[in-house]
């Protein structure tokens, strides 16, 4: 949510001081309200418990957007307090059915728990190439699983992202049709100009690539992590090579019908309205 905050603070009330995680994560007395977008990364979740305590303190009311889960984001939750939370004054997002479910049975009431994704982005590209490349688009690390797409591959393969595996991938890549491309910011000549999407993660909550993907009738091939089965009912195993190839070489276009229901559910104006009724409801409850 952070990149889409421009939307979102238009339509808020301009007495309505809305405190993120940022580098200066002061709360005091009269801030009523703190968005928290904890991220699996030690030094997030650090952060986030301390500014959840200070906000306890000062009364202040409480969103948290969950965009993932393990067991060390559950730690995390523990150390924050959330069996001990006021739940008249706090309310959870999750990106998907199953991280709700999980955030139940740690305890969090039925009532202040919903699904709530990340935003996507979209394009109106022209026909799909079937046989253009495939794309893998994230950052270069080992549970992002693009060795994986290296391997099993049998035509061009381009690779958008930076990442510490990025040397092993490039020797792994030895004698192969396979372009590494760098840290792209401009999608759309890329989502254009490629058969499918390629994201066989061995760790994710919801990869926003694959709903920019499918919000642009490109196919989109990942396994079934996090709660990607929620956009990909044909998600394929982690580590299945055979089952890779399988799905490569059965991509499909992607029906119109099911891309407009993913611009529609994950466009930026969606998520924010979604978190400003979460605002107005902690802020209107006693």
């Amino acid at each position: 949510m952070t990149s889409h905050l421009a939307v979102l603070q238009p339509a808020l009330d301009p007495h309505t001081h809305v405190l993120r995680t940022t580098s200066n994560f002061r709360t005091t007395p009269t801030t009523p309200l703190v968005h928290l977008n904890p991220s699996l990364r030690h030094t997030s979740l650090l952060r986030d418990t301390l500014l959840v305590r200070r906000a306890r303190r000062h009364g202040a009311r409480i969103l948290v957007h969950l965009h993932g889960w393990s067991p060390r984001l559950a730690a995390a939750l523990r150390r924050m307090g959330i069996h001990d939370l006021d739940w008249r004054h706090v309310q959870v997002r999750a990106l998907g059915q199953r991280f709700a479910d999980e955030l139940v049975a740690m305890g969090v009431p039925p009532d202040r728990v919903a699904v709530m994704g990340p935003c996507a982005r979209h394009w109106d590209l022209p026909h799909r190439d079937p046989d253009g490349p495939w794309l893998f688009l994230g950052r270069l690390a080992r549970g992002k699983g693009a060795d994986a797409l290296i391997r099993v591959a049998d035509r061009p393969v381009w690779i958008a992202g930076t990442g510490p595996d990025e040397r092993r991938l490039r020797h792994l890549a030895t004698g192969k049709d396979v372009r590494f491309l760098g840290w792209q910011t401009d999608l759309a000549p890329l989502l254009a100009a490629c058969a499918a999407v390629v994201l066989p993660s061995r760790q994710e909550g919801l990869p926003i690539c694959i709903l920019e993907a499918l919000g642009s009738s490109r196919p989109a091939v990942a396994t079934d992590v996090g709660v990607v089965r929620d956009v990909l009912p044909d998600a394929i195993p982690v580590d299945d090579d055979e089952a890779l190839r399988h799905a490569l070489a059965n991509v499909q276009d992607v029906p119109a019908h099911r891309a407009s229901a993913i611009r529609e559910r994950y466009s930026p104006h969606s998520i924010a309205a979604q978190c400003l009724d979460a605002y107005q409801q902690l802020l209107d409850e006693p």
